[in-house]
């Protein structure tokens, strides 16, 4: 269910060190018309004592009898995430 995957995330997330996790969920459909689940958000991390931002897409796609999960997390701050991001969206291909 969507729920469990949205769970599955979070405790993911909760593994290497996230907290204050803010998640939100939508149907996703690559360049090529693939249909998945994204889920997606922000969350702080802690380094050296010092609270980072971050925020996350998580992708999420059934194909070839097995299950594609695809998992970024980038720095809030970074200007060029959104272009990198998009490129890489648009590159998925099964």
């Amino acid at each position: 269910s969507k729920q469990k995957i949205v769970d599955e995330v979070i405790a993911n997330l909760k593994d290497i060190g996230a907290i204050n996790i803010l998640t939100k969920d939508e149907r996703h459909v690559t360049s090529e018309g693939k249909t998945g689940l994204k889920v997606f958000g922000s969350f702080d991390y802690e380094s050296d004592g010092v609270s980072v931002k971050k925020e996350y897409i998580n992708l999420r796609f059934l194909e070839n009898n097995g299950i594609q999960n695809i998992l970024f997390i980038y720095d809030r701050q970074n200007l060029y995430t959104a272009q990198i991001m998009e490129r890489i969206n648009n590159s998925i291909k099964f």
